[in-house]
């Protein structure tokens, strides 16, 4: 039975004063407004490319599509009417821009029950404008709904526990529909990201400790919106025609290190910010990859002693909230990085912790309360404060300048030319930049794409490179055309610049264009090769 008291009392307080009112206001509409320039200014990102090309090749082939990468179809479904609209990278980010706003009030809502109104509105702000959440709020991908779906099944949780109830200041007079809003706050997380079923996993575990009249109502509650999205998770995995073989070793200990990287993405101190900058300075690739693998995360491990301490401050006076926090902000990437070790899932990003934000916060300004450091807690918003003045540059995401380049190729063209890109994946952000309306992509089972243009007299073709094309039959396929070769990530893989070195026998170098980025995933370098004498291009074997 619900608490009636106590839900009386909570219709009739607030956790907004007028105060909090106008300054919550306030924030909104900042956070809205460096969302909508972080949405103008990025170039498009290379998900987001594969987001747009794959969902525009309908509902059916994007749900056989992304069984092999594990993510459930709902937002390529849910995005399909806007995509099949326009190519704007602008307007096709909007609606998560506009939802965030919703996150941002969720946010302050669930700092407001741990902290006072000041604090509250602090980390709010913070929330608002942290560099990190306003990329991932601003691009064309998941992380953003998500994040409003587990923050609202957060609060409601939250609202189990104390009144018996989720959401007890809303629907009066229809209760079952508060209950229904949980189950959809729920589903909702599960169906966005495979995350989001992790998190309900989280959340299930901690509800086994509420009090008994509200336990089974809310698991079942739980369960039920987790099962679509976990029938999808398990019918995926066993469909995918996954590799039984373990993962490399290598691998392995990536996926594990992103245990120490996810504070500091959730602190803004970027470890794509840092890492690069220090790794180029070392000569030697032995000690880039020790720096990479083991120095940076042991820098993190001072953070996790603060959570740590954080957590124990809460669980002084308020101990279920203190295990709620900590289970939600730690077992969701716990598991995902199991998986990932396991070889259960390709791969993990410490971005898909940004949901974790808010827990992230309350624990680790406990831990500075309790260690008495109010310096180290203003130095962390100075930090953050300080970063976002990086967001017109972007340079700790992949996101390749096609504006630059762009420039380039308009200078240099001729009616002639023929335009490769290398790596074939990153052609998908530059095909929607160059020319979205007469290009399409065809995706299989194996990730590889095919690139189908229509005739467009105003733009030059392009087709994709790999370096497993090396051999004659190319050669004769370019007989008589100048080339102009866009090269993605050539300090990242070896073969890209291999193939370089291969086409030099039978190319003359004509002219080059660099645009070098802090992060070595957004290096393009574009190159202008000239064909040789035609006796060079027929060699007499068709070896590689």
């Amino acid at each position: 039975m619900e608490n009636q008291e106590d839900l009386e009392n909570c219709s009739q307080e607030s956790i907004y004063t007028s105060n909090a009112r106008r300054w919550l206001l306030i924030i909104v509409a900042l956070g809205l407004l460096i969302r909508f320039i972080a949405a103008y200014v990025q170039p498009a990102f290379i998900d987001e490319g594969y987001v747009y090309y794959l969902t525009k090749t309908g509902i059916e082939n994007t749900i056989y599509t992304l069984k092999i990468d594990a993510h459930p179809p709902t937002f390529n479904i849910i995005m399909y009417p806007l995509i099949m609209r326009t190519a704007n990278i602008f307007l096709l980010r909007l609606p998560c821009v506009c939802l965030s706003a919703v996150t941002i009030l969720l946010a302050f809502a669930l700092l407001r029950r741990f902290m006072e109104e000041t604090a509250s509105l602090t980390l709010t702000a913070l929330y608002a404008s942290s560099l990190g959440i306003v990329i991932t709020d601003a691009q064309l991908r998941t992380y953003g709904p998500l994040t409003l779906s587990l923050t609202a099944m957060w609060i409601g949780l939250l609202d189990v526990y104390k009144y018996g109830c989720p959401y007890p200041g809303i629907f009066q007079r229809h209760p079952r529909w508060r209950w229904a809003l949980l189950w959809l706050c729920g589903c909702s997380g599960a169906a966005w990201h495979y995350l989001g079923i992790l998190s309900l996993a989280a959340c299930c575990l901690s509800v086994l400790f509420l009090p008994r009249s509200a336990r089974i109502r809310t698991l079942l509650c739980l369960v039920c919106g987790a099962l679509p999205s976990s029938l999808w998770l398990v019918w995926s995995r066993m469909t995918a025609g996954l590799s039984h073989d373990p993962p490399p070793a290598g691998m392995s200990l990536f996926h594990f290190n992103h245990i120490y990287y996810i504070p500091a993405c959730l602190l803004n101190l970027n470890i794509n910010i840092l890492k690069p900058l220090c790794a180029n300075m070392l000569l030697n690739s032995e000690l880039q990859y020790a720096l990479n693998q083991f120095v940076f995360p042991l820098i993190t491990l001072p953070l996790w002693a603060v959570l740590i301490l954080g957590w124990r401050n809460l669980a002084k006076e308020r101990a279920w909230e203190a295990a709620f926090l900590g289970v939600n902000l730690m077992l969701p990437p716990l598991l995902l990085l199991g998986a990932c070790v396991l070889g259960k899932l390709g791969y993990s990003q410490t971005r898909y912790s940004l949901p974790m934000s808010i827990p992230f916060f309350i624990l680790l300004f406990n831990g500075l309360k309790e260690a008495d450091r109010p310096f180290w807690q203003k130095l962390f918003l100075s930090i953050n404060a300080a970063l976002l003045l990086l967001l017109p540059f972007c340079p700790f995401l992949w996101n390749q300048s096609w504006k630059d380049t762009r420039a380039y190729l308009d200078s240099i063209r001729r009616p002639n030319d023929i335009i490769g890109i290398c790596p074939a994946y990153t052609s998908h952000c530059f095909a929607m930049d160059y020319d979205p309306e007469h290009i399409s992509f065809i995706f299989d089972k194996d990730y590889k794409v095919g690139m189908i243009q229509q005739p467009n007299p105003g733009k030059t073709p392009i087709f994709l490179l790999d370096p497993s094309m090396r051999g004659s039959e190319l050669l004769r396929d370019l007989h008589g055309f100048r080339l102009i070769l866009i090269m993605c990530q050539e300090r990242v893989y070896k073969d890209n610049g291999a193939l370089l070195n291969w086409l030099s026998q039978y190319y003359t170098l004509a002219g080059e264009h660099h645009f070098v980025s802090v992060w070595d995933w957004a290096d393009v370098n574009t190159y202008v090769l000239e064909p040789k004498t035609a006796a060079s291009y027929l060699p007499a074997d068709k070896t590689n």
